[in-house]
């Protein structure tokens, strides 16, 4: 908006003229003064290395305090959400690592400590091998969904098939699961066997509901 006023240019449309059907209607109030003030402070919080005291609700309406030292902040497009993927100290030691919604955050603020341990912190990051076959677009929107993410891929211009490898963080497998699923057939995950596993429980567990729902019927 700041641009268009510079350049002198007039609006093209309006936001409430787009629909995203894709996309989680509760998204974050990011002209939330108190939210935008978190989001810095826990910016700044990266930055410096600093650890930062934050309070949140949880889900079961539970307050919860602690200090952490914010590693990153990710965006969400299909929840149109903030989250902090933090580790939290203890005494100045890490006790464990986990994620914030920023939406749930109430109070933010900043210390000048930094830990001792923070050159150890380092991600636990997993890898997975996937298929993904040239129908339905399938190729450009599985790099557009996890545009986020490290990956290597290999195109085989004879099968139209692409050979992916991602890299995610260990404790947001559950959603990279439901992400991938969402693609239906047009994408197979080839290894590790576990993460293949899993995703093949969900399949099997999904064709079990359906099952029944059809003999409910």
């Amino acid at each position: 908006m700041q641009l268009a006023e510079l350049l002198g240019a007039k609006k093209l449309y309006q936001r409430n003229f787009l629909n995203c059907f894709d996309q989680y209607s509760d998204g974050d109030d990011f002209h939330d003064p108190q939210y935008i003030q978190h989001f810095r402070d826990i910016l700044s919080a990266i930055h410096g290395k600093k650890l930062i005291k934050i309070s949140f609700q949880t889900r079961k309406d539970n307050r919860i305090t602690h200090y952490f030292l914010p590693t990153k902040i990710e965006y969400s497009a299909k929840n149109n959400k903030f989250r902090v993927y933090v580790n939290r100290y203890q005494k100045r030691r890490m006790v464990d690592r986990g994620i914030i919604n920023l939406s749930q955050v109430t109070l933010t603020k900043l210390t000048d400590i930094t830990p001792d341990s923070f050159l150890a912190v380092t991600d636990k990051k997993k890898q997975a091998k996937i298929k993904i076959l040239n129908e339905r677009n399938a190729v450009n929107r599985f790099m557009l969904e996890f545009a986020e993410l490290e990956k290597e891929s290999v195109f085989d211009e004879d099968s139209g098939e692409c050979m992916v490898s991602i890299k995610y963080d260990e404790q947001n497998e559950n959603e990279i699961i439901i992400r991938l699923l969402s693609f239906g057939p047009v994408v197979e995950v080839l290894s590790p066997y576990d993460f293949r596993r899993k995703i093949k429980e969900r399949v099997d567990r999904q064709l079990a509901l359906i099952k029944n729902r059809s003999k409910c019927e």
